[in-house]
């Protein structure tokens, strides 16, 4: 699973229900490693390691960077400021193949620099790690890893759109084992344990463009997996599971009245009291079934249904109980084109207490054509939220282009046009970007 950034308000659903999507829509399907190969002019052998260095050079242009509406921010009139990102990333990969295994490193700084705004730290790091272990017996085991530290646009992580501009300092690790035995017959088993951690460096300093403090609240979670498949065809497996995952939630805000509890009517926000933390503890049950592998040459399908039920140990309750799913397909159009379909729909929750738990609808569908030097690639994506108090519309149009110019250079360029309408229109705003990439090396 992909480490995101989670954070949920006191009192309310944690972010770990982000997760609950990818966990019921990825059965244990057996798989041979992807071992690079040494003849591949993108790798450069090191005795018996491979490496695979490569640097992009990308600027980033936009129109809105804050993301308010043109009648301006609600607390001072802020109007949208247009604004460039100058963003220097090399990456460099390690791999080490051995026998029908591999082990793989990725290690990938950032710098980031705007033109309208400073940010608290200009540098992020992320370590990745992978090792895929294939036994004779039929058992694979999988370990992964990744460690972020960075200053990304929170946007990035909040999948709704919730909370439209924030550069709060934060860390993360995710770690996930995974252990599969496909048996001689038509069936196989997989147990994945997974731990996630998110801690923000939350500090009293007002952020554009409403110069408002936001405090965005630690996090950990721990889950178990245990999935049954049953393959109708090679490649093709109906699959059902059990998913347990106990979560803890440090809500942080101010102190108003001296009473040593956090306020909850500036909860999130700071005003000049002393911070305290409050923790939450939820156990949360899925149990699931789906279907994922290939109908015929050309179409493959992922999908699964679960019904979910998230207990708030705190409060002694059922924070959450209901259906979630998520489906994706893959229809090879040509030899090198390809059309992509996704739909979810789950429980959901903003970064900070602006908003309650709400229900979140996402779909997508994207197209892409790979040649031997060119690449195209188009999406719509389509995602409703329907809050408490309001119900909001967001839409992304989005494109790209690259081409090879050589075996070790190439350059890309995209543009996105978003729009967000709620029935509040304080959170309206629309957004338009372009961006222009060059790569060296491995690409």
């Amino acid at each position: 699973m992909p480490a995101v950034v989670r954070a949920a308000p006191r009192g309310r659903l944690p972010r770990v229900l982000a997760v609950i999507a990818t966990l019921i829509a990825r059965p244990g399907l057996a798989q041979v490693p992807d071992t690079p190969d040494p003849s591949s002019l993108e790798w450069v052998p090191w005795g018996p390691v491979l490496v695979a260095p490569s640097l992009e050079s990308r600027w980033t242009w936009t129109d809105n960077l804050f993301r308010v509406p043109d009648e301006g921010s609600v607390s001072n009139g802020a109007r949208p400021q247009s604004s460039g990102l100058y963003e220097l990333a090399p990456v460099v990969r390690f791999a080490l193949p051995y026998s029908n295994s591999n082990f793989e490193l990725d290690y990938k700084p950032l710098y980031r620099d705007y033109t309208a705004t400073d940010l608290p730290q200009h540098y992020a790091h992320d370590i990745v790690g992978r090792n895929q272990i294939v036994l004779s017996n039929g058992m694979s085991i999988d370990a992964n890893f990744t460690r972020s530290r960075g200053t990304y646009e929170l946007n990035q992580f909040d999948r709704a759109g919730q909370v439209n501009f924030a550069t709060t300092p934060f860390r993360s690790t995710d770690a996930e084992v995974s252990w599969e035995w496909t048996h001689p017959s038509r069936w196989g088993t997989v147990l994945t344990v997974e731990g996630l951690w998110v801690s923000f460096d939350n500090e009293k300093a007002p952020q554009p463009p409403d110069d408002e403090v936001e405090l965005l609240y630690d996090n950990e979670s721990r889950s178990a997996t245990l999935d049954v498949n049953w393959f109708l065809a090679p490649g093709l497996a109906v699959f059902g599971g059990v998913a347990v995952t106990r979560s803890k939630v440090d809500a942080i805000g101010e102190d108003l009245d001296g009473n040593g509890r956090l306020d909850d009517v500036e909860e999130g926000f700071t005003t000049g009291g002393p911070l305290v933390s409050e923790t939450q503890r939820f156990d949360q049950a899925d149990l699931r079934i789906g279907l994922a592998g290939p109908l015929g040459p050309r179409l493959e399908l992922r999908g699964a249904l679960a019904r979910t039920r998230l207990r708030d140990l705190t409060e002694e309750g059922d924070a959450f109980r209901g259906f979630t799913t998520r489906f994706e397909s893959h229809l090879r159009l040509t030899r090198i084109s390809q059309l992509d379909v996704t739909f979810e729909r789950q429980p959901q929750q903003t970064l900070t207490s602006r908003s309650d738990t709400f229900v979140y609808r996402a779909e997508r569908v994207g197209w892409t054509l790979t040649g031997q030097r060119h690449s195209f690639t188009a999406g719509v994506n389509s995602i409703t939220s329907r809050l408490p108090d309001r119900r909001e519309n967001y839409l992304i149009i989005e494109g790209g282009w690259g081409v090879k110019i050589r075996r070790w250079l190439g350059v890309r360029a995209g543009v996105s046009r978003a729009v967000k309408d709620s029935s509040s229109d304080i959170f309206d705003y629309d957004e338009s970007r372009a961006d222009l990439g060059v790569l060296i090396g491995w690409i």
